[in-house]
């Protein structure tokens, strides 16, 4: 069972069932997230003061937290129809 936060979803707190079809969307999401995150410290030491304007604009700028969150809510709501 996953249980959702405020943060990254809009329908939270909400309960999603995790089968076997999730458990390999969450692991390819893993992987994706890891080399993402990889790719992102790679890219701050060569780019860092652009990296420090991503990294403010993320924190002060509620219209893109809203998208981003609008945006994993959708694939929330994909997982717990799969369930």
């Amino acid at each position: 069972m996953f249980v959702t936060k405020r943060w990254f979803d809009d329908k939270a707190p909400r309960t999603i069932r995790m089968n076997y079809a999730n458990r390999a969307r969450l692991l390819n999401l893993r992987w994706v997230a890891a080399g993402a995150i990889a790719l992102l410290v790679v890219l701050s030491f060569w780019f860092w003061p652009l990296a420090i304007m991503l990294v403010a604009a993320l924190a002060f700028g509620p219209k893109l937290r809203m998208q981003l969150r609008a945006a994993s809510t959708g694939w929330l709501d994909g997982l717990d129809q799969a369930a």
